[in-house]
This record gives structure tokens, sequence and C-alpha cells, in this order.
């Protein structure tokens, strides 16, 4: 029997069960008769996949194109993937034509070789089984002629025009923007509707209230020494954040090369990444954070005449900050800011309204910061203003001016405002049709559902934040029958049969059309190597701004008034986005950055609410507006603001068919867009309680030194302070034996992190998932604990600071010298390899658990149950140099031993050394703010070196004597002294 049907056959649960009639699968799986029919479905397939082929279409791997291919050797491909219009260069590895792991790509100017939670966990996605795999029509199965036919209009239609209405997420790519302009000659009523959920639209209002015109802030995070985040999570979200993060940790921990670290400044709500690593936080209600950015525009114009801008005549007419509670923050960060003008920048988060924006401009025009840390370029997106609107949609529908809605890749039913009452306008139009990858709200509102290519599948292009040019190309042919963006808006314009890679190569022909036919291929191949197009990045612009509405709003601003309510502020998941990554188990079961919560949202609210009202962690509340209620848990977390609540969006989806389905709380009931991003509730205990899944239950360090930090002051004053968590200590047992004998004797491997740096942005620990084939458990494990993350991001207080600070401090197997687990196994699984690392032999483990107990690190995971994905497409996903642990063993971080393994191979075969940085864990090569560093210990000069050598170095539980081959660096916050006295 072959593979496939024996595969069938297991699916329907096994030729007994098939042969009785009931599967044993239950009431899910397939029967004697529809077994039959799909059968004859393959068949049928079967045979008219033989009647033709489908087209070669070359792709190229990374930087060089090897001769023949070898098996077993994976190949790096470049390619970009796109996050509301604007693309991260990457490199995705293959495994003999299948993708398996995410890194980003060195040369990409977005990712400069890290990556994110979202890119990481992104080839899981392609692998998804809930995937939408055929076109449907009113639910039945359809074909892909049928709905081009449908969407490109009847062509008997007298002199009245097609009106076709596409609404899709904010596009750069010169491929799409070209067939958008191609569909609008051939349709001049076509309208478009470019729709994003979490908008940058507030930033190019300002600046084109300002400059005249939208154009996108450059911020330049390597040439700033002192930075202001309004409500600014740059270092962990964004279009940029991965190179923000990168420039911003250069020179933010004090070592020779950083004679000076910058200072962050972080006003916020609710604690994000970035307010958890800035040197001075205030925490403020939403609705105050205009004000303040008035105040401290008054207060600097005021103190020194460089930041008085043209036009501010009369300083009396600007507010002052006597009366603010907040004033001896203000004037000592203006201070700051003033010792340091032309060295600073101000940020502002895209869900800021448009005063906050504009403000934030005003603050960076009074310090000097265009032209130095902060540069104007045009946007990269099309129609950045948005010109044509969801509510312009709707009334056009009302109009029945619309002849056919096509929503392309994305869900405006459930991330827009539902008081536009979209569903009904739907209900108006009489062609409508959606592009998905999954079921969604939009879908149950849609006549035609049409299956969309992952962008691992799919040829294109687009532009990353500063505008360089990124290029797409896929690394496996599509799954199911599905089509990309591109290929169905040039469905719609008239192409008889879409093929992404002729439109690609067609267009990129038609702009290097001075070349020659040889000169081309060869330019094209090159790019398609490197992922982009080299030198393609904007240029700066030079603008005269016009302060008068910046200062308008800075005379008008008033503090707002108290009132009984709370509010509520809706941002992004760190981990669904607005919702699209809800479907992927790795995002889904990630602890939350700040709350530790996984598979779901809750309600954060400040330590001062909870006692008041008598809530923990765990409570359900009920929370209510203008007649809507919503129920949901809270979570309790310190440095949210008083008087504030915080949701996160992308949760409670419903009618998926996905692992999103039902997964947390769906906050829509409460969201008002006229009122941006924030909503005045109601709050009200019901006195119940629901189960929630978070990993760290207390983030006090209880005086036992887990995570050691200090002022900057502090640490040059006795720069030695950790010297009690190193050294040696007293110990019974041998000294480990080393290498003696062959090119890699002698060489030991360890790893350095340094606190100062880490944001806890979540990437090392999904790129550790994805490279070690590390399973899921799901919700009811993850809620009693039994999460298998062999890398988690602790999160402490710093003690003796006040307000306490935030320490990040990434966990994972310590590889002692001294191992407690070594010596407690009953059957020797657990050894110590001459290299240094603490090795686990999977077939000896018999799952006593004793190594577990007796780590007081507590970084090995017991494989309870079988949660490994053993189906065909979950298969694919799988890297083929790590094994698939079976249920009942032990396993831990191996610091990617086949990594280190595939280095030493090559090196014997070439009869060299190891030479330094050629291994690189995949924690390590995620983090954007290179705060993870490993390497073998005798590569003098090598971060993982000199960081060892530095005095802040310490051990976790060094007092144990486990001489871990890990170490930390201390964070050292660079306070303001004003701020401190």
């Amino acid at each position: 029997m072959s593979e496939y049907w024996r595969s069938v056959l297991e699916a329907c649960g096994g030729p007994a069960a098939i042969a009785e009639g009931t599967p044993a699968g239950g009431a899910g799986a397939l029967g004697r008769r529809e077994l039959i029919q799909l059968l004859g479905a393959s068949l049928a397939l079967a045979g008219l996949a033989g009647c033709g082929q489908r087209p070669r279409e070359r792709i190229l791997p990374y930087v060089a194109t090897p001769r023949d291919l070898t098996p077993g050797l994976a190949q790096d491909y470049a390619t970009s993937m796109e996050l509301d219009g604007f693309a991260v260069g990457l490199l995705v590895k293959s495994h003999e034509g299948r993708p398996t792991k995410v890194e980003g790509n060195p040369l990409h100017p977005a990712s400069l070789g890290a990556s994110s939670v979202y890119q990481q966990a992104s080839v899981l996605s392609l692998y998804d089984p809930s995937r939408l795999r055929a076109p449907l029509e009113l639910g039945l199965p359809s074909s892909w002629d049928a709905a081009f036919a449908a969407l490109r209009g009847p062509k008997l239609r007298g002199p009245a025009p097609w009106r076709p209405w596409f609404v899709l997420p904010p596009q750069s790519s010169p491929l799409v923007l070209q067939q958008l302009d191609l569909l609008r000659e051939i349709h001049p009523a076509a309208r478009f509707t470019f729709h994003a959920a979490l908008s940058r639209q507030a930033i190019y209002q300002a600046t084109d209230a300002v400059f005249g015109e939208p154009l996108e802030p450059q911020p330049d995070f390597a040439a700033s020494q002192v930075v202001l985040a309004l409500d600014a999570d740059f270092l962990s979200q964004g279009p940029m954040s991965l190179r923000w993060a990168r420039d911003f940790s250069a020179r933010r921990a004090p070592r020779p090369s950083v004679p000076e670290p910058n200072r962050l400044y972080a006003v916020e709500s609710t604690l994000s990444p970035t307010g958890s690593v800035a040197d001075h936080r205030l925490a403020l209600r939403p609705s105050e954070l205009p004000r303040l950015a008035a105040l401290l525009l008054a207060e600097l114009a005021r103190s020194d005449a460089r930041a008085r801008l043209p036009g501010l005549q009369a300083l009396g007419e600007l507010p002052s900050s006597e009366s603010s509670p907040h004033q001896a923050w203000i004037r000592a960060l203006a201070s700051d800011l003033l010792k340091h003008w032309g060295e600073c920048l101000v940020v502002a988060g895209p869900q800021q309204p448009f005063e906050t924006q504009v403000l934030a401009l005003a603050l960076n025009g009074a310090l000097g910061s265009f032209g130095r840390t902060l540069r104007l370029t045009r946007s990269a997106l099309a129609d950045p203003l948005g010109s044509s609107s969801l509510a312009d949609l709707r009334q056009a529908s009302e109009a029945r001016e619309v002849d056919a809605l096509i929503v392309l890749d994305c869900d405006p039913l459930y991330d827009a405002d539902p008081a536009l009452g979209l569903e009904q306008a739907l209900g108006r139009v009489p062609i409508t049709a959606q592009l998905t990858q999954h079921l969604n709200a939009t879908s149950r509102a849609c006549r035609w559902l049409l299956p969309q290519s992952h962008y691992l599948e799919s040829w294109g292009d687009s532009r990353a934040f500063d505008g360089t040019l990124s290029l797409l190309q896929p690394l496996i042919d599509p799954l199911y029958a599905s089509r990309s963006v591109l290929e169905l808006l040039a469905a719609c314009a008239g192409a008889a049969a879409p093929s992404g890679y002729s439109l690609a190569r067609r267009y990129w022909r038609g702009q290097l059309s001075a070349l020659s036919d040889a000169d081309f291929s060869a330019e094209w191949a090159a790019r398609l190597q490197r992922g982009l197009v080299q030198d393609s990045a904007f240029t700066s612009l030079r603008r005269e701004p016009d302060w008068s509405r910046a200062l308008t709003l800075a005379r008008s601003v008033r503090r707002p008034e108290p009132e009984g309510s709370y509010e509520l502020e809706l941002a992004a998941s760190p981990n669904v986005y607005d919702g699209r990554f809800a479907h992927n188990a790795w995002l889904l079961e990630l602890p939350e950055a700040v709350t530790k919560q996984s598979w779901g949202n809750a309600l954060r609210i400040s330590a001062e609410d909870a006692a008041r009202l008598g809530l923990s962690t765990g409570s359900l509340v009920e929370l209510s507006r203008a007649g809507r209620t919503l129920q949901a848990p809270v979570v309790v977390v310190h440095g949210q603001a008083p008087g504030t609540l915080a949701l996160a969006r992308g949760y409670g989806q419903r009618g998926t068919g996905t692992l999103a389905d039902g997964v947390g709380v769906d906050a829509r009931a409460l969201w008002e867009q006229v009122e941006g991003s924030v909503a005045k509730v109601e709050l009200r205990p019901t006195g119940e309680r629901r189960e929630l899944a978070i990993r760290q239950l207390t983030q006090q360090q209880h005086g036992r030194g887990l995570a050691l930090s200090t002022r900057l002051s502090a640490y040059r004053r006795d720069p030695d302070f950790t010297r009690e968590a190193r050294g040696k200590q007293p110990s019974l047992l041998p000294v480990v034996r080393k290498a003696s004998t062959g090119p890699l004797a002698g060489v030991q491997w360890g790893m350095t992190i340094d606190t100062t740096l880490c944001t806890g942005c979540n990437a090392c620990v999904v790129a550790c998932q994805a490279e070690n084939n590390v399973p899921v458990v799901g919700a009811r494990e993850a809620e009693r604990g039994h999460l298998m993350h062999w890398l988690r991001i602790d999160t402490y207080e710093a003690e003796g600071e006040a307000p306490p600070g935030v320490i990040h401090q990434p966990m994972l197997c310590q590889h002692c010298e001294n191992a407690p687990c070594e010596y407690v196994c009953p059957v020797n699984a657990t050894t110590h390899s001459p290299d240094g690392l603490n090795e686990m032999a999977y077939n000896r483990c018999i799952g006593t658990r004793f190594c577990s107990n007796n780590c007081p690190y507590k970084v090995r995971r017991f494989n309870w149950f079988d949660y490994s994905d053993d189906t065909p497409l979950a298969r694919l996903q799988k890297n083929p140099e790590v094994s698939v642990r079976e249920r009942g063993v032990m396993e831990k971080c191996t610091y990617c031993v086949q990594r280190i393994r595939g280095a030493e191979r090559q090196a014997r075969i070439e009869r060299r050394e190891v030479q330094p940085g050629e291994v690189v864990t995949a924690c390590q090569q995620a983090c954007s703010a290179q705060a993870i560093q490993f390497g073998a210990l005798g590569h003098a000069g090598t971060p993982v070196v000199e960081w060892r050598q530095e005095p802040r170095v310490y051990e976790v539980l060094h007092e144990l004597g486990t001489r871990p081959r890990t170490v930390y660096l201390a964070k050292v916050s660079n306070e303001n002294p004003e701020l401190e006295g």
C-alpha cells in the first residue's frame, strides 16, 4: 500500500473503522461513503493534473547559486514579508523544496538579519491545514474561471460602466500599483480603499498639516542621545522596529565602545516593551498625553531661545507646567533635551491622535531634530491620506453605486468600526468576494470566497519603510488552489491566466529596458538572490514647516476633566497583531511580553485600581458603554496608569474554523472609531473568576538577586557590584574533561546575555521553537503550566528602585559545568560533552523527571503527552536536523547543537578550526537588539568573550556552584540626576 493511501486510511480511522462504517475519529471523521467520494475526487483531480504541466518558474537561492543541490543540506532563499504595506527582508531556509525556517536578511535595511515573532511564525502558517483550499460560491465548490468571470463584470452592460470597489491593505508594491492603474483605465468607475486596522493615517495628516504634503518621518536612533517615546513602542512594533531596536541598542550598554549611553523617556498608559526598558517612564491616562506634549513644548520655549518655533511670540499664551502634577518631570525632561539639542528625538505612536502627532513634530522642530536625528521622505504607501474610506463605501452601497465589492487580504467586518454598518453595506452589493487564507467575519457576508496564497508561495515586490524595493519569490508551489493579491488584480484587469512570475518579470523587464536580455537576466538573478534593489531607498526631503497649527494646538490643549469612568485603550496585540495571526498556534501559545499570558487576552488594570475594587488576576469584570456590555478577565499590571484599562485586539473571533475560534475577548463592542483607539467605559466586578494561562505568576525577586541591575551613576562609582555573583565556588565534583586531540581540541562553547539590551520581544522564543521542533501543548495544558518552550523570558522588577524598573532575563538551559541534573539521572540520559554542552539522549530517557526536580533554573520540559503533530502538512515544517521527541521524555535547550555539529563537520572537511561567528544559535540570530551572543570561549575579540570581561557580568544562582556556561550582564539604566534627586 502506498504512503498516500495509507495516510488517507489513517485519517479515516483505519481499515477496520472503514469496514464497519464508523470512523475511529468520532463524529468529525470520514465515514465509508465519504471515503469513497474522496477517493473518486482524488482520482479525478489526478487525471486533470496529468493533462498539463505547471510552467517552470525559476527561483534563486541567497547570494550564490550552487551547481547542484546536495540532499540533506538546506538552501537559503531571499524574499520579503509584507505587513500593512511595508516589507521586511527575509532569508528562508528550504530543505528539499520545503520551507522550514525564517531568518532576517542581513542585507535588508529593515531587518539587518533579525526577525520578529510574526516573521518567525509565518512558516507555520504556510502549512496550516485550516487554510481555505479552493474557491467557494455561496459555500459550494466552484472554480477560479467562474470567479474570474464574475469579478471581471458582465460583457453586455450597455453604456453603464462597471463599478467595482476594491478593499485591500495599504500598498507599496510597484507591481500591485501598476495593476490598480490598469484597472482604472479599464474601469474608470472603479474605486479603491486601503484599509488597515492599525493605521498610520494620523501621522500623514500631521505632516500634511505642517509640511503641506503627507510625508514619512524617518527616525535615526543611531544618532539620538536622548529619546522621548510618546506612547510609541518602537522597539517591538512598527514597520522598521527591527532596525530601530538594533540602532537604539548599539549605543545603549555602558562599555568602552559606548562611553556615553543614550537615555530613553517613555510616556504611556500601559506598559510596553519599549516602556519596560526606559530609563524614566511616566504612566498617564491617554487623554492626558496631548497636554503633556504641549506643556513640554512651552517649557522648552521658555528655557531656550533655540527651541522657540517661528510664529511663537507671546509665551504667556502657552500653558504653563506649574499647574501640572508632573511639573518636576516635565522640567527635568526639558532640561535634558536642551542639553542635547540636535541629538534628541521625539516619536509618537501611530495610534496617537492628530493633535499628539502635530505636537511631536513641533517638539522635534524645537529640538533641532530635523536633518539630524529625523529626516523626511515621501511615503512608500499609495494614498496615505485615505481618499476613499470605508464610510464612503457604505454610502455608495446605500446609493446602489457599487456593482461588485472585492475584499483582498483583510477583514473589515472584524477590525473596522462596527458602527459603520459594513455588513448591511455588503448585503446591498450584487457581487461580493473575498480573497483570504482563512474564514473570518467578512467571509460570512461574501458570495465568493477565494483562497489566498501565502507569501512563501507568491511572486511580487514591495517597499520597506525607508523606500527600499524588496522582492518576493516563492519557495514552494501553492499547496492549494490559491492566488495572490497581484494575480487576482491582474485577472480582474482581464488577464486570462495570471501568473505572478510572468507579471513580476515583465514589469522589471520594462523598468530595465535599457539592458540587453543577457544583462537583464543577470541583474534579475542578482536582485532575486539579494532580495532587494540596492540603493533604492528614498532620499531625504527638505520642506519648510508651518508651525501655526502646532502652536494653535499647544495653546488650546486643556487638561481633561476628571471623570468616574475608565479610559479603555485598544492596542495591537504583540502576539496576533490585529487578529490576522490569531490562527497561528505558535503565537497563540507564546507568553505575552508583559503579562506572560498565552491563549487569549485579558483586561489590563493597574494595581491601585485592582486593590480598590478588590480584584486580582483572573477576576471577571463587566465593561459597559452606551448600553453595550462586555465581560473580560483582568490581569493586574504594575506600571499601568490608574484610571486606565487596556485590552489587546485580535482575539475573540468566531466561525473561522481555526484555532482562533473562541480564544480571548473581542473588544469591538466597546470600540468607537471617532475616538481613535480609546473609549470611556464603566467597570463592574462580577464576583466570578476565570482561569488564565499565565506562565510567570510573580515578577518580584524576593531578595534572591535573580536579575541584577543598577543605575549608571552607581555603576561608575562601583563597576564591580556583581562580584559576589560570579567566580568559582567550592565543589566536590570533578573538573569536566575537555577535548584534547583533533582540529577542534579545546573548543568550549558559551553564551553571554546582556539584560540592558533585552526588550522581552519574544522573537528568540519563537525562533527556538521553529528551529528545534518544539511542540504546542494547547490552552488546557498551558493553564496547567505544561508549556514546552525551551527558552522563556523571565521579567522581574528591579529591586531597590523607586518606581521599580523592569528587567527581562532570557532563561534557557545554563549548560552548567557542575550540572545538578546530570548526577541524579538513573539512566545517564543527560550527560556533559567535552566541549561544554549539557546533552540529552532522548532514546535513553525514561521520564523519571529527577533532572527537572534537581534543576534550580527550571528550564527542562517534560513531554507529558504526545504533543507532536505528525500529520503530513505538519511534517513538512519540521527541521530534519532535529529529532522529534516522543511522549514521556525530558527536553531542553541544546545551544542549537545541530548548528554546532554542522559547523564542526564543515571545519573537519576543510581541515581548519571553526571560525569566530560561524555558529549562530536561533535565538541569537533572531534578536534585533543583539542581546544574546554565542560562540567559542577561546575566540578572543568576539562579543561573547569580551562581554564576559566586563565588571557587570554575573551568574544566576551563583551561590549554588553550578558553574553555568550562560552568564548575564546586569542591567544598567541611564538615569537623569534631576529626576533621581
